[in-house]
């Protein structure tokens, strides 16, 4: 008669005797990994790694010579978890997890260098190494082993929204869902992602939700959901309703992970928002936005925190701590167009003291050079080519430091974009006024920018009525002064 041993999951063993069992029972290794997976479900981590460690020895590779396919999931499981535990880490970690995840993906390749589960390793291996390209590419060899397999269908997907072709990444998801639709709720957030990302709300909010139908837990889509509603509350001057639904579903997000670094940022930034600056509670903005900083190993989610610690001290006029959060999201994510503006603002605010001495006008130089280059290098970027607040602030910073000529290019370039930019014109007339010697030509023009400035102006300020009479007069037009 054959006899089992049964082993309650509700009251699973010590690592000591679990791996006796294993080894005295000799299980076939399909059964190593299921109780290492049901470790892994009760968070005991420990225990889960000693089962694969011991699964992958070289006693156990001896044993088990004959079952490649157990070896080759027991490498792998391992090179995944060693992988996760170095994204986990942040920068600086004195672990080698992706070192050991490396020898393990090679012993998997020596047993069989086709298996899709070792190519969609290297795939995750080099996303978190930032080589795109490698991934994507080992991801494509998994699907030619096996073109169902669902790992690296995800990881493709990954890969092209992060390239922003939603188009291409909205229909990887959809064939994925198509071909494995008991796939977990995070690919319908995925692919809601997409959707939002390609301008169909709806669609979007559609995914989510069905993603809660089918795990009410899932973080990612009780957030969506509250970044979406939250839009829709600004949109409707701060909708009531909709602001607390919004908040409802950050609530419970945070229920569930209380230190989901992108629910503490979008709560930092609802409470930042929701109030008016006196009614604003800075201290509890400071400390969800430090909670996330410390609780991600992410460089654009610890950006964000950071700029929202900068932000919060910008607005309580702590400048020094504003620059110094600001550039912390800089180094980060040297892209963040928000933070460099923030920047720049505080090294304009650090040029403002007065000028005693030269020694504290040559600071004052400095810093002012220094925000125009944060604003250069803004308005260099595509997406802010001729940005009109990022121009005018770089125009105004020009006229500061006396170059004129700089200044009038970016302010012509303003009222070239919009022809009614009242502020614009009226820079443009200023500039040009305290040129010395005027000629006819040059007159006629800042009467002209005056002219478009007060159009947009009701009531019109004295001074421009003085400063168009003045010219008038100039140009002999003496009615007119």
């Amino acid at each position: 008669d054959q006899k089992a041993i049964r082993v309650s999951v509700h009251s699973l063993p010590t690592a000591e005797d679990i791996l006796g069992i294993l080894q005295y029972e000799e299980a076939p290794l399909e059964i190593w990994l299921r109780f290492a997976v049901e470790y892994y479900r009760q968070n005991r981590y420990d225990i889960f790694e000693e089962i694969l460690k011991s699964g992958c020895s070289p006693d156990a590779e001896e044993h088990f010579a004959h079952d490649t396919k157990g070896r080759l999931k027991m490498l792998n499981a391992l090179a995944a978890y060693k992988i996760s535990l170095e994204k986990g880490s942040g920068k600086g970690s004195a672990g080698n997890h992706l070192a050991e995840a490396v020898e393990l993906i090679s012993r998997a390749d020596k047993i069989d260098e086709h298996e899709g589960l070792t190519w969609v390793n290297k795939g995750v291996l080099s996303l978190v190494r930032g080589e795109d390209e490698n991934a994507l590419q080992n991801f494509d060899s998994a699907l030619q082993s096996d073109p169902r397999n669902l790992l690296a269908k995800l990881g493709k997907g990954t890969i092209l929204f992060k390239r922003r072709e939603f188009a291409t990444a909205r229909d990887q998801f959809k064939r994925t869902i198509r071909e494995h639709p008991g796939c977990s709720a995070s690919v319908r957030v995925n692919l809601g992602l997409c959707y939002y990302e390609l301008g169909n709300e709806s669609r979007a909010v559609e995914c989510f939700e069905r993603a809660l139908q089918l795990d009410a837990t899932d973080v990612s889509a009780h957030v969506a959901l509250a970044v979406i509603e939250l839009g829709r509350a600004q949109e409707h001057d701060f909708d009531l309703k909709l602001s607390q639904r919004a908040m409802q579903r950050l609530r419970r997000a945070y229920e569930l992970q209380p230190t989901n670094a992108m629910v503490l940022n979008h709560m930092a930034n609802h409470f930042f928002f929701r109030k008016g600056e006196e009614e604003r509670d800075y201290s509890r903005i400071e400390s969800l936005a430090r909670k996330a900083y410390k609780s991600t190993h992410l460089d654009p989610i610890k950006a964000e925190s950071a700029y929202i610690l900068g932000r919060n001290f910008h607005e309580t006029k702590d400048h020094a701590s504003a620059l110094q959060f600001y550039e912390r999201a800089l180094e980060h994510w040297s892209g963040f167009t928000l933070a460099q503006y923030g920047r720049a603002q505080m090294l304009l605010a650090k040029s403002d003291i007065p000028e005693r001495d030269r020694k504290i006008k040559s600071k004052n130089d400095e810093a002012r050079k220094q925000a125009l280059g944060v604003l250069d290098r803004i308005l260099r970027e595509p997406a802010h080519k001729n940005d009109r607040d990022t121009s005018l602030f770089a125009a105004w910073l020009h006229i500061r430091m006396n170059h004129r000529a700089q200044a009038m290019t970016l302010l012509k370039q303003v009222t070239q974009d919009d022809p009614n930019d009242t502020e614009a014109w009226l820079e443009q007339a200023h500039v040009m006024q305290k040129e010395a010697n005027l000629n006819k030509k040059q007159k006629r023009e800042t009467l002209r920018a005056y002219t478009k400035a007060a159009a947009g102006l009701r009531p019109v300020p004295p001074f421009i009525y003085t400063n168009v009479g003045e010219l008038k007069f100039s140009l002999g037009d003496v009615r007119g002064a």
